[in-house]
């Protein structure tokens, strides 16, 4: 019987930087098809790394070994240290990064409008034109903008943080990816923006049957998302496993500290 494959996984991912200090070490992640997986751990952990090495993009004198799997269709797998021209055009098509700042995922000088036309051309060639300007807005509705007319016709500065965030989110789900790697979206975002951006793209993945991969800091916002947990410190995979498990019976000292501060959170704000 032939082994269901991953919606994504990673074997052996090692980065180091020009001194051959390790900066991730052996890191191995699955997730399976359409499954969400939280990566959780304090600033510094390595986190923000792990998403550029997934998205074929670590940083500048680095050096990258590791095994990136899609089971996408056709599956691929990429040999992390090798990237390929091929390897970078095939990520694209079924990988996209949803970063924390959203002024970072936006054009500032094109409209809204124009950039949901552009990732639609790009990723659906298919696509009549006449039908781009439709597709967009009805992604604007998709995330849940009201006035969705005059967001296609805004600039970036015109709109608020949360209403960023969300065009963001339609950017990243329009071009038909299936695999969504998130990075602390919610971070610049207040506690009412975060839980609407995270309940949206919940939904649309859910209705996608997209693969998840949710990196942040706050274990309560990524356990309520996610059915697995991997936790990262100092550029290792400290622990993971189910989520319930994770946060009902910790074994690492790091996931108890993340464990108790989100519970004294809890009580803080239940008073």
């Amino acid at each position: 019987m032939t082994a269901e494959l991953p919606g994504l996984a990673v074997h052996g991912l090692t980065v180091r930087d020009a001194r051959d200090r390790v900066l991730l070490d052996d890191v191995d992640l699955t997730v399976p098809p359409g499954g969400r997986l939280g990566v959780v751990g304090p600033s510094g952990a390595g986190k923000s790394l792990l998403v550029s090495a997934l998205a074929g993009a670590p940083p500048a004198g680095v050096a990258t070994t590791g095994r990136l799997t899609l089971g996408t269709a056709p599956p691929r797998t990429i040999e992390l240290g090798r990237i390929t021209p091929a390897d970078r055009a095939g990520l694209a098509a079924d990988l996209v990064v949803i970063h924390q700042d959203s002024l970072r995922g936006l054009n500032p000088c094109l409209t809204i409008g124009r950039q949901l036309t552009d990732t639609l051309r790009r990723h659906r060639p298919d696509l009549p034109r006449r039908r781009r300007a439709d597709e967009s807005l009805a992604w604007l509705s998709r995330v849940r903008m009201s006035d969705r007319e005059r967001v296609a016709a805004a600039h970036p500065h015109q709109l608020s943080g949360g209403m960023r965030q969300r065009v963001v989110i339609a950017l990243a789900l329009c071009g038909g990816q299936t695999i969504i790697v998130a990075d602390e979206p919610t971070t610049a975002l207040d506690t009412v923006h975060q839980a609407e951006c995270l309940a949206l793209l919940d939904r649309l993945c859910s209705d996608g049957g997209r693969t998840l991969v949710l990196v942040g800091h706050d274990l309560a916002l990524v356990a309520g998302l996610c059915d697995r947990i991997a936790v990262v410190d100092t550029g290792r995979i400290v622990e993971q496993g189910p989520t319930a498990g994770i946060v009902s019976s910790p074994s690492h000292q790091l996931t108890r500290d993340l464990v108790a501060e989100t519970r004294r959170l809890r009580n803080a704000i239940d008073g």
